[in-house]
């Protein structure tokens, strides 16, 4: 089953994904994260990193997804909750970015299987 995962998602995202490896501004990144809930009523997932290349500048970091049914899909919401080691570490906007073209390739890949 995670191999089927593994490959559907870097199908999906084949530019940024690579069989679970992280690609971000072209290099790789690596977090080793541990599910900490999952609430199928809500449809939510909590994600904290417990290793990795995200730790060298963040004291903690979670990520949420929650999906919203609507219509005959969902919206899905990702939060970042992060504490960062000292105050001149920035946001991490590269990994927002990430999250956004990586939330459009499964959209596009998810629509077009759709119209098979």
């Amino acid at each position: 089953m995670l191999l089927q995962i593994s490959f559907m998602i870097s199908s999906m995202s084949p530019h940024k994904i690579h069989s679970f490896d992280l690609l971000e501004d072209g290099s790789a990144k690596v977090a080793k994260e541990i599910i900490e809930t999952i609430d199928d009523v809500n449809l939510l997932t909590v994600f904290k990193v417990i290793k990795g290349n995200v730790l060298k500048e963040y004291k903690s970091f979670k990520l949420t997804i929650q999906a919203t049914p609507k219509g005959e899909g969902c919206v899905v919401r990702w939060t970042l909750e992060y504490e960062k080691l000292h105050e001149n570490i920035q946001d991490p906007y590269s990994l927002l970015e990430f999250i956004v073209q990586f939330s459009k390739d499964v959209s596009a890949y998810l629509m077009k299987c759709q119209k098979k």
